[in-house]
């Protein structure tokens, strides 16, 4: 269940409009970002580091978007650049 905040995110994102979240962790950033994701087709989704990486990646598979959200550490998005 999203928090009324988060579900104007997801609103914000699903008319087009470009968001940034900041906040503390736990918070429900990743949650946010995955609901997002619902529905969007193929989603980026950049995360802090390796380990939010695998946990955000394997979040998406559980919530059944394994194959419509890409999962990357900043570094690893960089990485690919090169």
């Amino acid at each position: 269940m999203l928090t009324e905040e988060q579900q104007d995110v997801v609103a914000s994102v699903r008319s087009g409009l470009n968001v940034v979240c900041i906040s503390k962790p736990g918070t429900g950033k990743t949650t946010t970002a995955l609901e997002c994701a619902r529905g969007a087709g193929r989603t980026l989704l950049l995360t802090y580091n390796r380990q939010l990486k695998e946990e955000s990646r394997a979040r998406g598979e559980r919530s059944g978007l394994g194959e419509h959200v890409v999962v990357h550490s900043h570094h690893a998005a960089a990485a690919a650049t090169l």
